[in-house]
């Protein structure tokens, strides 16, 4: 924790915008995180992933709730990052002023030369291709960029495929 803050610190003070990464696994962990976060005014923005031992479905709720005591103890509006599994930002929408998801699921798709194919506005099916000319991984990335993002959109951020603009 006191190696997380350094870096994070030294990075604000050099002007570098950055958001502060929670990492905790005990409710002790989440505990000094929520004290820390109160005390410092300056911390707007935390990040959090869900890939690992919180992306577990038998943790995943505990890293929920911590993450919410930390947002709810601050006192002040915060935002949140989030890397991984997808599922969490509807729970985190109601603690924190916005939640940001970055997705890696088009480009590990593209570089896999798999292509998004949308059934029915409800999900996305993967289907593998061959590529002749390097270029074509390039509209292929393009094309599962912009559908991924529609998808995730609609999925959780209440915004249907007609009234988002590429």
């Amino acid at each position: 924790m006191k190696r997380i803050a350094i870096v994070w610190s030294e990075f604000e003070q050099h002007g570098i915008a950055c958001a502060l990464h929670v990492n905790a696994r005990t409710l002790k962990d989440f505990e000094r995180w929520a004290d820390f976060v109160r005390q410092r005014n300056e911390i707007g923005i935390i990040s959090y992933e869900f890939i690992t031992g919180a992306g577990k479905k038998a943790r995943r709720q505990f890293h929920i709730d911590g993450l919410r005591k930390i947002a709810q103890s601050a006192d002040r509006p915060l935002d949140i990052i989030v890397r991984g599994d997808p599922d969490v930002t509807a729970h985190l929408q109601r603690d924190f002023r916005s939640v940001i998801y970055i997705d890696t699921m088009a480009y590990m798709k593209t570089i896999k030369r798999q292509r998004a194919t949308r059934v029915s506005n409800s999900k996305l099916d993967w289907i593998t291709t061959k590529t002749k000319v390097p270029s074509e991984v390039d509209d292929m990335l393009e094309h599962n960029l912009g559908e991924q993002g529609l998808f995730l959109r609609g999925r959780f951020y209440g915004q249907d495929a007609a009234s988002v603009q590429r």
